[in-house]
Order: structure tokens, then sequence, then C-alpha cells
């Protein structure tokens, strides 16, 4: 899943940035439903959405 997501990416550090949105993703999901940490769970759904987007728009940008 890895490999494939940094192959989409430009710039160097593509795997490194792959690595970091993978991350945000994994660990928001363990949070919300392993851990069920009730304001990840109780977050409005478009709210959460939106600041996933912007985690993942930080996290996948070359340069930055």
């Amino acid at each position: 899943m890895l490999e494939p997501m940094a192959g989409l990416l430009s710039g160097e550090d593509a795997p490194v940035r792959a690595s970091l949105s993978l991350a945000v993703l994994m660990g928001c999901g363990i949070m919300r439903s392993a851990m069920g940490v009730d304001p990840l769970c109780q977050a409005n759904g478009q709210q959460f959405r939106a600041r996933l987007t912007a985690l993942f728009e930080a996290a996948l940008t070359e340069g930055g």
C-alpha cells in the first residue's frame, strides 16, 4: 500500500510523505474504532473530513 502511494507522488521525499499520510489514516482509524476516543467518535462527519483533508494535504505536499 505504501509503495504504490509513494509511486504516485513526485519528489525525493515521496516515501516519507506517503508514510506520514498513512500514519494519519491508520492513527485516526485506531483511535476512533479500537480506542473509542470520544472527541473523534462524536465529531461531525463533514468537519472531521475537512480536518483530515487538511492533514493529508500537509503530509503529501512536496517541499512542505
